[in-house]
């Protein structure tokens, strides 16, 4: 098959497979791979620590991949939870390789070698050059021996946990069984009780309102809040209160032009004659130039030439139906034979590193170059965006030590960074608006450092351009609140209670009698109220989940009889459920379908290892580190 993709995947093919192929390897990351150590064990792991450095790098690699997800930009508090993630990863991958390397596996030189080769930054030309690995591994202030190191252990954990799921097995008879189950169907009736009908007919005295109140002050008092001073910086805001002279701009547009210009398209059609063991190189440029004096002197249209190869050595091949092609993709010389000619224009024969080339324009857009006038508003932004982003750095650490240093006073940090102390409105945990309800903030807000130590929090990442330190400035503790400002909710709760339980008693009696009767015929004009569920699946989303578990988990029920059991769902509505048949699929399961369960099988056993080496492992982890800056 690769023989056969090699013999004809040639031209417009060729150069399309080219371009697509390069994408998923353009994509696979490298970047966790050029990192170094660092000290500031989080956890220890059988004696090997997991150190705050990295992470931070697993971190930031979550970080870009959720990033990714949702479009560029992380939704508001997923952030603060990625550093348990990434910990919990690290511990994971840590115990399965300490695990491989006990049992000797191990990546084989080849196989490292072989992932070194196919990276994309590594090569020049499309093939792998030392030169360029090192000037990478250089750039990134790694060594080969530690990238190698750090690669081998990454395929030698995937040996041994891919050796566990590869080796799960599921018998046919086993695979039956499970396929039956999963496409199982089952006929069901329901009787349903909701709050809302009998909420309506619930009356209470002020005497209950009253004793519900008495009972339950904590739930009736007001928010614990807080006002928070603070210093927040970010890149944004930095790179607002620069300024940029035109000098400056003229400058970084000279410095970096290229970014300024619109690479040029073409579409076009083109006749190639091979150059071949039976074909050299003059005979395929005559076969050539008989063509193209064919389709100069009228005899034959373009089109008609490419219809008439004589021979598999003369190829023809429309490139319009791949659309436009950009500037810069394709091979250099047949791409200058394109941008040598005009749209509607065939050229005379060239060679190229296919071949001899008959090419026609269909359509050509020309490279342009955005003057610096036109691009002068993007170059500003560009320019204090960059700016703001070299000066970020260095803010960054002056807060981070200044705040840290004098956790007293936010004044030091102020005074480090330039920027001035703000203060917040008063909030609660539940009505923080803004910034303020990042969740990794409001717990910091909330935290004993904070609101009874009365010192600087830790640096708070908002976003990895956006960071914050706060302190109290002013706290509210919770107080009980009036009847009369409370009422109508004490009224509420009271009713819904009531409600509740009402309705446990009538459900309750209404299954006994059911039930017993083994009908729902025995709840008379209620009995109309009964909705049937014909072959209902396991995966059906229109009736609540709880009760779709409920209807699955019942027994099958005698020949002309049903089962039966009741279900109150979280919001108080409650049901009577009859099973009345259980259709069992009666056909053998799909060699694919085999697949699936064979490879849910395999990742069920893989997990279940993680969590029994997981069990077994010695783990100490210092959560308090966690939280600390970074």
């Amino acid at each position: 098959m690769l023989q056969s993709i090699h013999d004809n995947a040639k031209g417009w093919i060729a150069y399309l497979i080219v371009g697509l192929i390069s994408i998923p390897f353009a994509l696979f990351g490298i970047n966790e791979y050029f990192s170094g150590g660092g000290n500031g064990a989080i956890a220890i792991i059988d004696g090997e620590e997991v150190t705050k450095r990295e992470v931070q790098q697993e971190v930031s690699s979550q970080r870009q991949r959720m990033a990714a997800m949702f479009g560029g930009k992380l939704p508001q508090g997923l952030d603060a939870g990625l550093r348990q993630s990434a910990l919990e990863s690290l511990i994971n991958r840590k115990v399965a390789a300490q695990h491989a390397s006990h049992h000797g596996y191990r990546a084989s030189n080849a196989e490292v070698l072989g992932i070194i080769h196919g990276v994309p930054q590594f090569q020049r030309d499309g093939q792998f050059s030392p030169e360029q690995y090192n000037l990478v591994m250089q750039s990134a202030g790694r060594t080969r021996k530690s990238y190698e190191e750090g690669l081998r252990n990454s395929v030698t954990e995937n040996q041994f946990l891919d050796a566990v799921s590869d080796t799960a097995l599921v018998s046919s008879l086993e695979a039956s069984q499970l396929h039956q189950l999963d496409s199982q169907k089952r006929d069901i009736e329901v009787f349903e009780i909701k709050v809302a009908d009998i909420l309506k007919d619930i009356v209470i005295t002020d005497e209950a309102i009253a004793t519900y109140y008495k009972e339950n002050p904590k739930r009736f008092q007001t928010e614990e809040q807080v006002s928070l001073a603070y210093v927040e910086l970010s890149k944004d805001s930095l790179a607002k209160t620069l300024e940029a002279s035109n000098d400056d701009l003229l400058g970084y547009y000279q410095d970096d032009t290229e970014r300024f210009i619109t690479k040029g398209k073409f579409k076009a059609s083109h006749i190639r004659v091979s150059i071949t063991e039976t074909q050299d190189k003059a005979q395929a440029m005559a076969k050539a130039e008989a063509i193209y004096q064919s389709i100069q002197s009228g005899k034959k249209t373009f089109e008609q030439a490419m219809e008439a190869g004589e021979d598999d050595t003369v190829f023809a091949e429309s490139g319009e139906v791949i659309g436009f092609i950009k500037q810069g993709v394709i091979a250099a010389d047949f791409e200058k034979a394109v941008f040598a000619g005009k749209a509607g224009e065939v050229s005379a024969p060239v060679e190229t590193t296919n071949g001899i080339e008959i090419i026609k324009v269909l359509a050509l857009v020309a490279e342009k170059t955005q003057s610096f006038e036109d691009a002068k508003e993007e170059i500003r932004k560009s320019y204090l965006a960059e700016e703001a982003d070299k000066q970020f750095d260095g803010m960054y650490d002056k807060l981070k030590n200044a705040s840290f240093e004098n956790d007293g006073s936010l004044d030091p940090a102020a005074k480090a960074t330039g920027v001035a102390i703000q203060t917040s409105a008063l909030f609660s945990r539940t009505t923080a608006t803004g910034i303020f309800k990042n969740r990794e903030l409001i717990e910091a807000a909330f935290s004993n450092k904070v609101l009874n130590a009365g010192i600087n929090s830790a640096l708070i990442e908002l976003t990895p351009d956006h960071i914050i330190v706060v302190r109290l400035a002013e706290h509210k503790t919770p107080k009980p609140r009036s009847l009369d400002d409370v009422k109508d909710k004490v009224t509420e709760l009271v009713k819904n209670k009531q409600a509740r339980e009402q309705l446990k008693t009538k459900i309750d009696g209404l299954y006994k009698t059911v039930s017993e009767a083994g009908d729902f015929a025995t709840l008379g004009d209620d009995a109309s109220k009964v909705v049937k569920h014909d072959g209902l699946e396991r995966s059906n989303n229109e009736l609540s989940r709880q009760l779709v578990t409920a209807a699955f988990k019942l027994s099958a029920p005698e020949e002309g009889k049903k089962v039966f059991t009741q279900l109150t769902n979280a919001n108080g509505d409650a049901s009577i459920i009859a099973l009345t048949a259980v259709k069992d699929n009666a056909e053998e399961p799909s060699e694919e379908a085999q697949n699936q369960w064979a490879n849910y099988t395999g990742n069920r056993e893989r997990v279940a290892t993680m969590q029994a080496l997981r069990e077994n492992a010695d783990v100490e982890i210092f959560i308090d580190r966690l939280s600390t800056e970074q």
